[in-house]
């Protein structure tokens, strides 16, 4: 696809079944898994590990005026349709240094570590920040910032807002 600058491609899903000689969509989910610019669409993979189901892990990522991001959404693949249950989860983060700053300071880096499929998992980060995010599974979504069972570390909510730009 050829889409202009601020055009995100988007990864669609639909289900079929096949009826007679032809197909009918029985669920779909349009706009899945951020994409890239230019109309790109996300690079993605099967994960088995993270949600107790095949989901879709998408891998898109954001750069603009020196600052880049690596960010995830989690598709989960279920029976009876797609679901979008996380989204915008970071792994990486780099910015320009300012005058004086040394560039090594500006990165980091985030694991994602299944803890109990289709409850919880954690991104650990490394770099510039460090501290790990708890994702936990609430009201059909994969959500931070419930709680922090890590001692001495900064709530999930501070921690996220350090991993920006």
């Amino acid at each position: 696809m050829n889409g202009a600058h601020l055009e995100f491609g988007h990864i669609a899903i639909h289900y079929l079944t096949k009826e007679g000689d032809a197909f009918k969509v029985t669920a779909r989910l349009l706009n899945a898994g951020g994409g890239d610019t230019f109309g790109k669409t996300a690079k993605w993979e099967i994960r088995y590990d993270l949600d107790g189901v095949p989901d879709i892990w998408t891998n898109s990522g954001f750069s603009h005026m020196g600052c880049s991001i690596d960010s995830h959404d989690l598709i989960r693949l279920s029976a009876g349709k797609p679901e979008l249950v996380a989204q915008n989860v970071t792994t990486s983060l780099s910015r320009e240094p300012e005058e004086g700053e040394a560039a090594s300071e500006f990165k980091v880096t985030g694991k994602v570590i299944p803890i109990k499929p289709g409850e919880a998992f954690n991104v650990s980060y490394s770099g510039r920040v460090t501290g790990t995010l708890h994702y936990q599974y609430v009201l059909e979504n994969y959500d931070v910032g419930l709680s922090n069972t890590i001692p001495g570390q900064d709530t999930d909510q501070a921690l996220k807002a350090k991993i920006s730009c």
